[in-house]
């Protein structure tokens, strides 16, 4: 800011006397990449230091001060300025080699390319090598994570299409030959005698109430109402005890209560997995018998049906 402030001074920058015209200034020489601040701020030093020990030489009587000396003065420091100025920066290009390599990197996954990953440099020190490898440890740790939400984004897509396949299967295997085969004990019954007219009206009254019991128990499985109110262990215990009725299995169950350690959404999630484990065994294991068993364990809670 001094510097804004001496130049503004000698005229050398334009409107650097003004406050805003040195923060403009200012602000400008901030937004300056790494590189030119630190080589600025270097040249600024050996220009003091060079200053000061002409200025110790000259005071102290070590050199005299006429014109020519000053003029020779002027000139070797100008000589030893562009010199000290060029090594300096290719000393400070040298050392930021690994920051840029990491810029570059860092520009490629702006640009949409997940897979750049900054490379070691040879001349980067021991905290630099550090940096770059913690720098693509976390790019992998990313590139993993994204592809575990992408297989549990499909995993749940899958659960979610094969359960919208048994309820559809359902729906067509059950509710909708009961609803055809109703419609023709209907139809029979207007056609018969009046003897016979309302014992088929019962039996069509029968297979309604049937009708309606299976369209409850689709529903009950789409959300059971006992998961909100009792909780997940008589969630199921209940759906259990429906699967082993229907499929005439022997039934073995250990759900003691769980306390309040799962979220409803996790109680949710620990349903449907039973739900397609039971819906398994009925469909596909020609099971003798059922066991379902839910516990703690430790932090986390195990559920087992075979």
């Amino acid at each position: 800011m001094a510097t804004a402030l001496l130049l503004g001074t000698i005229g050398i920058i334009p409107g650097a006397r003004s406050p805003k015209g040195w923060k403009a200034l200012w602000r400008s020489l901030l937004a300056l990449r790494l590189f030119y601040k630190i080589l600025i701020v270097n040249i600024g030093i050996i220009v003091v230091v060079t200053t000061f020990v002409c200025a110790v030489l000259i005071l102290s009587g070590v050199v005299g001060f006429n014109r020519t000396v000053g003029l020779s003065t002027v000139i070797l420091f100008a000589m030893l300025l562009l010199p000290a100025a060029v090594l300096n920066a290719i000393a400070l290009r040298l050392a930021l080699d690994p920051l840029e390599r990491l810029q570059i990197t860092v520009t490629a996954l702006r640009s949409g390319d997940t897979d750049a990953r900054a490379s070691t440099s040879n001349l980067a020190d021991s905290e630099q090598r550090q940096l770059i490898a913690t720098f693509n440890e976390t790019l992998d740790a990313a590139d993993e994570y994204r592809a575990r939400l992408k297989d549990l984004a499909a995993s749940a897509m899958a659960a979610a299409e094969n359960e919208r396949k048994r309820i559809a299967q359902e729906l067509h295997d059950e509710v909708a030959q009961s609803l055809a085969a109703t419609l023709v004990h209907l139809r029979v019954a207007r056609r018969a005698s009046s003897e016979t007219r309302d014992a088929g009206l019962d039996n069509v009254a029968r297979q309604l109430a049937e009708i309606v019991e299976d369209v409850g128990r689709i529903a009950w499985a789409l959300r059971p109402p006992m998961l909100d109110m009792l909780g997940l262990g008589s969630a199921l215990e209940s759906h259990a005890r429906t699967v082993s009725s229907r499929a005439g299995l022997d039934l073995y169950l250990k759900v003691p209560p769980l306390g309040a350690v799962l979220t409803s959404d996790a109680e949710l999630a620990l349903y449907r997995v039973a739900q397609e484990a039971l819906y398994n065994v009925q469909r596909h294991a020609d099971a003798q018998s059922l066991s379902l068993e839910l516990a703690n364990v430790g932090p986390a809670v195990r559920l087992v049906v075979a």
